[in-house]
């Protein structure tokens, strides 16, 4: 058996596969912001929805009581100190602008409505 003096990679071609890499790696490294730009849109939703259960929750445990002290309510953090029980995973929150995330704005609107999430970019709501 025969061995030859010219095993492995050349120079070039572990040069080559590195170059390779790199240009991988800079283009995943480039999509960091929007990816996470999509996680912190999904988060914003998924919460929305919690917050539209939690009034639904709500009208269904308080009737009918809920709809006098929802429309009571002046603000919406004064809405949510009403229904922040019902919410699942507030990770410690009291406040509605603790369970927002940032760059964001819930607006919770009367019982029965849909939650409307607004950005820093954009004065329409989405409804959730």
């Amino acid at each position: 058996m025969k061995l030859d003096d010219n095993r492995g990679f050349s120079m070039i071609e572990v040069i080559a596969a590195l170059s390779i890499v790199m240009i991988v790696i800079s283009c995943v490294i480039w999509n960091f912001p929007h990816i996470k730009k999509l996680g912190n849109t999904h988060l914003v939703i998924h919460r929305a929805a919690m917050l539209s259960t939690a009034k639904e929750a709500f009208l269904r445990e308080q009737w009918p009581a809920a709809l006098k002290n929802f429309k009571d309510s002046p603000t919406d953090e004064a809405k949510f100190d009403l229904i922040k029980r019902y919410l699942p995973y507030t990770n410690e929150a009291t406040r509605l602008k603790q369970y927002t995330p940032k760059g964001f704005r819930y607006e919770l609107g009367p019982l029965g409505s849909k939650v409307a999430i607004f950005d820093g970019s954009t004065s329409e709501p989405i409804l959730y």
